[in-house]
């Protein structure tokens, strides 16, 4: 078997024909380098508890801050009286004891937002953080699941984009970038990165996402129908016609960048062949039929 070639498939003319099959040199195009980067959608069991504790501590905080206006009040009653009746001394001194009191509930409570706050900062980063710290929008679109957050793991040489397409389920989606990443993944090397994207319904808590990122200068290549395009066993292949009746199957290799139409644009072509554009599926089939048939001979 040549290199780069999985299988080859023998069709005849008659064959060629009923199976529509079609092959054509590809045509040349201008291609945006890429390389990918990989994550996966972030639990949110964490943030969410943050959120809902931060709320519970802003109403307590609003509960002890009218206590203590309240206190303040009967304290200054209190001390109003007593210049006109000093035998209201002790009224006095337990009115400014209860104030004392609701003041320091006052401070524990803020004390406890701010335990809060740092603790989001520590477990999410400065922006995220804060952002639920604040109860923002943002914050609170991503704990009622209208937004997801997305770690990704980017190449080292490459700066973050504030936006970029991912894929999730075989679907496209727009991210945009929120801030760095606070612990790093495990399973890849590389500068971790917080990106929000849109809930729908692939985005599931621990799903894998992939991003087509740029890298490099525009280049001239080999465009390739999304037509052309086969999968088998989760990969992309093509074929390519090698003789009247020949037909290898090719996989597009790692240099092969996916295109917005859904094929792919190749870095080079060997030369003098041809690509079949139409009728890939029936070779596969063929291929297929042939294999079926082999294994049963060899029974």
């Amino acid at each position: 078997m040549p290199a780069g070639v999985a299988a080859i498939v023998i069709v005849d003319d008659d064959d060629q024909e009923r199976g529509g099959i079609v092959a054509e040199t590809p045509a040349e195009t201008d291609d945006q380098p890429q390389v990918r980067a990989y994550g996966l959608i972030k639990p949110l069991d964490g943030l969410t508890n943050l959120f809902n504790a931060t709320g519970a501590a802003k109403q307590q905080l609003k509960a002890a801050e009218i206590r203590f206006e309240a206190a303040r009040a009967a304290a200054a009653r209190a001390r109003d009286l007593q210049k006109v009746m000093p035998s209201a001394a002790s009224q006095a001194e337990t009115a400014e004891a209860a104030l004392k009191l609701e003041g320091a509930g006052v401070e524990t409570a803020r004390e406890q937002l701010r335990a809060l706050r740092t603790q989001a900062i520590q477990d999410w980063g400065a922006r995220l953080g804060e952002e639920a710290a604040s109860q923002s929008a943002l914050a609170e679109d991503l704990v009622l699941r209208k937004a997801m957050l997305v770690q990704l793991t980017l190449p080292a040489d490459l700066p973050p984009p504030p936006r970029l397409a991912l894929t999730l389920g075989g679907e496209p989606v727009e991210a945009r970038l929120l801030s760095p990443a606070t612990q790093a993944d495990s399973r890849l090397a590389g500068p971790g990165f917080f990106y929000v994207m849109p809930a729908i319904s692939a985005a599931l808590t621990g799903a894998s996402v992939v991003a087509a990122l740029p890298k490099g200068a525009p280049r001239r290549a080999v465009a390739i129908k999304a037509s052309a395009v086969v999968w088998q066993s989760g990969k992309p292949w093509i074929y390519v016609k090698s003789g009247p009746d020949r037909f290898e199957r090719r996989g597009l290799g790692e240099g092969a960048t996916p295109t917005p139409d859904g094929g792919y644009a190749l870095p080079s072509w060997p030369k003098g062949r041809a690509l079949v554009v139409e009728g890939a599926q029936a070779l596969l089939s063929q291929e297929a039929k042939a294999q079926k048939r082999a294994d049963e001979d060899d029974d």
